[in-house]
C-alpha cells in the first residue's frame, strides 16, 4: 500500500477475484482479509505495509483462466461513505455478488454522505490461474481519492471595512460522486492518464470541502489587523505556530469551466469578502492551465507547507 502523501489511513481490506479481464469480468468470491495495516509493526511515515494472504478459488473456475484480482483498502469512514462495508454483520458491496462484473466495482458517493473525511484505496492486476499451482499475484493500492490541504497564516480580520469572520477551502466546479475502482495505467507516454470520477453532485453547496469559523481558533487583533491563532489549536495538529489547515479528501475530476480550488474570506452572513485562487504553477499545459487543472487521484494538492512532524 503506497500513496503519494506518506501515511496511510486504511484499517480493513478486502479483495475480490472476477473471471476474464476488463468490465466484463463476472465476479467469483471475495475474502476479507482481517488485516489492519495501522496495527503493522512498521507502521509509520514512508513505510508500505504489505500482507501475503490466500484466496481459495472455486473448484468451478478452470485452469488456464484469465482472471483479475480487485483489492480495496477502506479507512473508519468509507466503507459506509462509498457503500463499499463488507463486514460480519452481512454489509457487502453490490459487486462482491453473483452475476456482478468489474464494471460494477465502483466507489459512489452515498445520499448525504460527506467524501470530505473518507481515504480510500485500490488496486488491480491480471493473472493466468492455474489450477494445480498456487498463482501468485501481486497487488499494489493507491489512493482512488485526492487530497486538499492549505497551510495558511496571516489571516485579516478586515479587509476593505469588512470583517472577516469564516475562511473556507472550495472547489470552483461541482465534485464527481463515483468512481471506478480500477485505475487507468500510466505509461511511458502517459504519465497523467484521464482516470476521473463522474456524475457530479446536485448541489452547489457540495463545492465547500473545508471551513473554519474564525472566532473559534483565533483571537482578532486589532492592532496588526490579523488574527492570533490560538496555540491548543496549532499544537493539537501539530502546525507551525499562527498556522491554520483547511483539508479534505475528494473524489478526481476534470479541470472545469471554473477555476479549481480557491481560499475563501467570508463575512458573519456568509458572503464572499475575497476569494484567492489556488494556483499550480508548473502545470503541463496539455492537462490545464494554472487555475484551471484537473484533479489526478493518490495526488496531494495543497497550499503552503504542513510542518515536519505533522500526520
Amino acid at each position: 500500500m503506497a500513496g503519494s502523501y506518506n501515511l496511510n489511513h486504511v484499517c480493513q481490506v478486502y479483495a475480490v477475484l472476477y473471471e476474464g479481464t476488463g468490465d466484463g469480468a463476472s465476479y467469483v468470491c471475495h475474502k476479507d482479509l482481517n488485516w489492519n495495516p495501522k496495527d503493522s509493526a512498521d507502521y509509520a511515515e514512508g513505510v508500505v505495509q504489505q500482507k501475503v494472504y490466500e484466496l481459495e478459488a472455486p473448484p468451478a473456475l478452470g485452469s488456464g483462466k484469465e482472471c483479475t484480482l480487485l483489492c480495496v483498502g477502506l479507512d473508519d469512514k468509507s466503507g459506509e461513505t462509498y457503500a463499499l462495508a463488507l463486514d460480519a454483520d452481512g454489509k457487502t458491496p453490490s459487486f462482491c455478488t453473483e452475476g456482478s462484473t468489474l464494471a460494477d466495482a465502483k466507489a459512489i458517493l452515498a445520499a448525504g454522505a460527506s467524501m470530505t473525511e473518507a481515504e480510500l484505496f485500490a488496486g488491480w492486476e491480471t493473472f493466468t490461474y492455474q489450477r494445480k499451482d498456487t498463482t501468485a499475484v501481486e497487488v499494489e493500492l493507491t489512493r482512488r481519492v485526492s487530497g486538499a490541504y492549505a497551510y495558511l497564516k496571516d489571516i485579516p480580520v478586515t479587509i476593505s471595512g469588512s470583517d472577516v469572520k469564516y475562511i473556507q477551502l472550495v472547489l470552483g466546479n461541482r465534485p464527481n460522486t463515483q468512481i471506478a475502482l480500477t485505475r487507468v495505467e500510466r505509461t511511458v507516454d502517459n504519465l497523467l492518464p484521464a482516470d476521473f470520477g463522474s456524475v457530479p453532485a446536485s448541489d452547489e453547496s457540495s463545492k465547500v470541502l473545508d471551513k473554519l469559523a474564525l472566532e473559534d481558533i483565533a483571537v482578532a487583533d486589532s492592532g496588526t489587523n490579523l488574527y492570533d491563532i490560538n496555540s491548543e489549536y496549532t499544537e493539537s495538529l501539530g502546525l507551525s505556530a499562527q498556522t491554520l489547515l483547511l483539508s479534505a479528501y475528494l473524489l478526481p475530476m476534470k479541470a472545469g469551466t471554473e477555476g479549481t480550488l480557491a481560499i475563501e474570506l467570508l463575512d458573519e452572513s456568509g458572503a464572499l469578502i475575497k476569494s484567492f485562487p489556488a494556483q499550480w504553477n508548473n502545470v503541463p499545459a496539455t492537462v490545464g492551465t494554472v487555475t484551471h487543472y484537473p484533479i489526478y487521484p493518490n495526488y496531494v494538492y495543497h497550499v503552503g507547507t504542513r510542518s515536519a512532524d505533522m500526520t
